[in-house]
């Protein structure tokens, strides 16, 4: 793929890393982020988490 892009491969792999790194999360993610940083999930009650049927069960599902 670099040779195809005329590029090194070292030059390569630091664009896919780059990539791979610093993305900008969609407004879910950063809704879910905004979230665990206010603590509010802090109250929540703890998951049963014996069986997946007892754990569907005490998250309302």
């Amino acid at each position: 793929m670099a040779k195809r892009q005329n590029r090194s491969l070292n030059n390569y792999v630091e664009t896919l890393l780059l990539d791979a790194a610093y993305h900008e999360p969609n407004e879910t993610t950063k809704a879910a982020m905004e979230e665990a940083r206010s603590g509010t999930l802090r109250n929540a009650p703890a998951l049963d988490m014996s069986s997946i049927e007892a754990m569907e069960k005490s998250m309302g599902l």
